[in-house]
């Protein structure tokens, strides 16, 4: 992190950790979200594809 410090020239390691930290926090959470939506898709195609789910199958 000091190397970031230095080359964005913040005389105060804090002030480099308040910035990245909250951006880094955002990244994972957003991260979190769309990997979660990519389960939730691939485990719908699953479902549908095998014809399990009580609503997609013909009766």
């Amino acid at each position: 992190m000091t190397e970031i410090q230095q080359r964005l020239g913040h005389t105060d390691i804090q002030t480099t950790m308040n910035i990245y930290a909250n951006t880094t926090d955002n990244m994972k959470e957003k991260a979190s979200q769309q990997f979660s939506k990519l389960m939730e898709d691939l485990h719908f195609k699953d479902i549908y594809m095998l014809g399990e789910h009580p609503f997609l199958t013909p009766r």
